[in-house]
């Protein structure tokens, strides 16, 4: 159960009551439990911001995963799959350079055709 709320109560008795603000709590999680043949090899993938988080219903699963035998498991060292690009680096919705010069052509020819539309101004007589 998660919850953004933490009720702490306190005996004052003789002491003079505990003034908390402006703190916060962190509970790390260190275990993952999950189920594989012992002969694959595993692997974790993260840091892709992009990438939905999984969603699972452990409710089907959770018999099986309880009674399976447990076994420690252990990670290699860590090692990066391949270089990420320039493209990739970039905070979603920016664009990049050839979405921003499209769009630069385009408002460009959009003004040319609505001064064409405009009348044009008579001298003064």
């Amino acid at each position: 159960m998660e919850s953004k709320t933490m009720i702490l109560q306190t005996d004052n008795g003789d002491n003079p009551p505990i003034q908390l603000e402006n703190f916060a709590v962190f509970y790390p999680v260190t275990r993952v439990l999950f189920k594989a043949k012992a002969d694959e090899d595993i692997f974790i993938y993260y840091g892709n911001p992009r990438v939905a988080s999984p969603s699972y219903d452990l409710s089907l699963v959770a018999d099986q995963l309880l009674a399976a035998d447990r076994t420690t498991a252990t990670l290699a060292t860590q090692e990066q799959l391949r270089k990420s690009s320039w493209r990739e680096n970039q905070m979603p919705g920016k664009g990049g350079v050839v979405f921003w010069g499209i769009l630069a052509v385009v408002v460009l020819v959009l003004l040319v055709i609505i001064s064409r539309l405009l009348p044009k101004a008579s001298p003064p007589p």
